[in-house]
């Protein structure tokens, strides 16, 4: 009888019903990776150069958006223009202007440095001036000016 009990106990438990748990849980692991975002607002513009001195236009602007110290820099495709450009950051926010940089290199030149995690921006002002001894009808220079934030 001894065996017998045994038995159907063993038979009941196999057949109760299981117990839910209450609660689940996992880990949810967030990754942040180096944001640094930047954009130009004004477009493509063209300076008309029509006196010696040159001419200047402040009508576009870079923006941006990092969360570690960051740095802008600089370059241009056009390496050898007939005529000079040059860019400034002026009303500077977040970040100390590097000055003038005159725009003949294909290389990232330092633009506006330490810049500190959060958001900035700045007016990019540009002065062109000619060459008095390059011909007007050598053409106009052309520049695809590429500005980059990246680690300081």
């Amino acid at each position: 009888m001894l065996k017998r009990a045994s038995l159907i106990v063993a038979l009941v438990g196999l057949c109760a019903p299981a117990l839910a748990a209450d609660t689940a849980n996992h880990t949810v692991t967030v990754d942040v990776q180096a944001i640094r975002d930047i954009t130009l607002t004004g477009g493509n513009i063209t300076i008309t150069v029509d006196d010696a001195t040159g001419v200047q236009d402040a009508t576009t602007s870079l923006s941006w958006s990092v969360n570690a110290a960051s740095k802008v820099t600089v370059a241009t495709d056009e390496t050898a223009p007939n005529h000079t450009l040059e860019v400034t950051a002026t009303g500077l926010t977040n970040g100390t202007a590097a000055g003038a940089i005159e725009l003949n290199s294909a290389t990232a030149t330092d633009f506006v440095t330490g810049i500190a995690a959060g958001t900035g921006g700045c007016t990019l002002t540009y002065d062109a001036t000619p060459t008095m001894t390059v011909d007007p009808t050598t053409g106009d220079d052309t520049h695809s000016v590429t500005y980059t934030v990246t680690s300081s």
